[in-house]
């Protein structure tokens, strides 16, 4: 007698083919990404939106001359108005992924959806639309068409560890990128204090929600770890309201720490815990710094940026940098690398099943 076995024993189709700890892995995200995370991504992708549509609205004003502007030139870090509500964005992202438990038509959906609100915000902040009204009705308008996105697409989501993975990557390698923004006159307002915190936050939190609903098992031990790494990283954004100016090393340490608590959630299998850990650890300091220079010096992106948006440029001496590509590239890279050792090895928080026996 055999024992038949077919796509319907599991949501995500036939397991033939499948190795037992990989059979596993997909029915503990199924269980796991349950309406909490349509809660935390859909809530934290909308707090995002608010936070984006309340700076290009209110805050881009105080960061670039009034028009029209002739003769003039602005500096290192005029526009971090704009640093900061481009990297509000991943957050967005990050959530809009949780929302859609990582299903991958649906996640590359949600960064291209992000992508025309770049388009957006360009557009907006050449015509100089500002105020709180404005604030309200353009968060309402976005907010109401990623809901309406989500409701519309929802019925086919399939939870995918990766595209998960990804995403909490990539919002735990911006998170400290939003705390380090400065202004030109190295006298932060309080607007732009308070505004890197918020948003390195959300990006931590966003960081964290993702991780968990990718982790194969429900561990409390992988799970304190990763709380206590948010935590810390929360802590070193908080920092940016209490210190005199932002403490770079100290981010870049913190994003490192979140990356670790990342991979120590992620990864099913204790030495690849380990592995994982200690290259997010070293590989995020020193690929961050790599392409800071790269986006500085070899590609440099903002002057265009700047010329759409009708904005004055930045002076030859100084540098117009755009920092969320670097948070974007370096958490892809990382985050690529802690997907492809989570799918290495047994996983020893597992038991081991067997393949059903043929008589």
């Amino acid at each position: 007698m055999a024992a038949a076995i077919t796509a319907a024993d599991t949501p995500t189709g036939p397991i033939s083919g499948h190795l037992p700890h990989e059979l596993g892995c997909r029915t503990n995200i199924i269980e796991m990404t349950g309406r909490w995370s349509v809660v935390v991504g859909l809530g934290g992708a909308g707090a995002a939106v608010i936070v984006w549509a309340s700076n290009l609205t209110m805050l881009q004003r105080l960061t670039e001359p009034a028009k029209p502007w002739r003769d003039e030139w602005a500096e290192n870090n005029t526009y971090w108005a704009r640093d900061l509500r481009w990297t509000v964005l991943v957050a967005v992202v990050a959530g809009l992924v949780l929302a859609f438990r990582g299903d991958r038509w649906r996640s590359a959906g949600a960064w291209l959806a992000v992508g025309g609100l770049i388009g957006v915000d360009l557009a907006v902040d050449r015509y100089d639309l500002a105020g709180l009204p404005a604030a309200g009705w353009l968060s309402a308008a976005v907010c109401a068409l990623l809901f309406l996105g989500w409701l519309l697409t929802r019925p086919g989501s399939a939870p995918d560890r990766v595209s998960l993975i990804l995403a909490a990557s990539v919002a735990a390698a911006t998170a400290p990128l939003a705390a380090g923004i400065e202004s030109p006159s190295e006298t932060d307002p309080a607007a732009l204090d308070a505004a890197a915190l918020v948003t390195g936050v959300l990006l931590v939190v966003m960081a964290f929600g993702c991780a968990v609903a990718a982790a194969p098992r429900r561990s409390p031990r992988r799970l304190a770890v990763a709380g206590a790494a948010a935590v810390a990283a929360s802590g070193a954004v908080a920092l940016r309201v209490v210190e005199t100016g932002p403490q770079i090393l100290l981010y870049v340490a913190a994003g490192g720490l979140l990356l670790a608590g990342v991979a120590a959630v992620v990864c099913p299998w204790k030495p690849g815990t380990a592995i994982a850990a200690i290259g997010m650890l070293v590989g995020h300091p020193v690929l961050s710094t790599a392409l800071l220079l790269f986006f500085a010096i070899g590609w440099p992106l903002g002057p265009e940026f700047t010329r759409i948006a009708g904005n004055p440029p930045v002076n030859a001496a100084d540098t117009d940098l755009i920092i969320v590509p670097v948070g974007i590239l370096s958490g892809l890279i990382l985050g690529a690398l802690l997907a492809a050792i989570s799918r290495v090895g047994q996983p020893v928080d597992t038991p081991r099943t067997e393949e059903p026996a043929t008589v």
